[in-house]
């Protein structure tokens, strides 16, 4: 229940971060912005359970060390670049695409390819295909990610803090009934 208070707060946050989609429409109104922040934490929250299991580059931080990567090469006052020059890659074109058809311009390590539809370009991806997300955005959500144990194994002891695929199915269920 905490995690899911916390995510609510984290998604409403994460929309005024959102740029390039009906932009004119306010947020509590905008349907396609809330579906898009949506589709993004759902991609960073898989992430972050593969990440803990050293899936992506064998590296427990993978997300954060890449977010500081692109901060450090692209330098200061650039606020921008996470989201477009790493993020779309690692999921259209490293998770969302087998190893030998990938056409990288970021080098995104040893990373695996997931078949099912979570990373392909996303209806919303090519009818607002000048998105922008601010770095901001994932300093946020990953700070936050980080108060908690992320593992797959449903039978580790429980701490209070601890988010497996049990845990994340009851939040999307009761985020989405919330919703309704």
């Amino acid at each position: 229940k905490e995690f899911y208070d916390e995510f609510k707060k984290h998604h409403t946050s994460f929309l005024d971060f959102i740029e390039g989609i009906d932009d004119a429409i306010k947020i509590q109104d905008n349907k396609n912005k809330q579906w898009y922040a949506s589709l993004m934490l759902s991609r960073l929250m898989f992430c972050y359970f593969i990440q803990k299991r050293g899936y992506l580059d064998s590296n427990l931080n993978y997300l954060q060390n890449k977010l500081k990567e692109v901060k450090q090469k692209e330098g200061k006052n650039v606020f921008y670049n996470f989201y477009r020059k790493f993020l779309l890659q690692l999921f259209h074109q490293g998770l969302g695409q087998p190893q030998k058809t990938r056409r990288l311009t970021v080098d995104l390590g040893k990373i695996p390819y997931f078949d099912g539809g979570l990373f392909d370009v996303h209806v919303l991806e090519r009818q607002f295909e000048d998105i922008k997300i601010k770095d901001d955005a994932f300093d946020k959500i990953f700070n936050f990610f980080d108060q908690w144990n992320w593992h797959l194994d449903t039978s580790v002891g429980a701490t209070g803090r601890d988010i497996n695929p049990d845990v994340l199915g009851y939040i999307f269920e009761k985020y989405i009934n919330d919703r309704a």
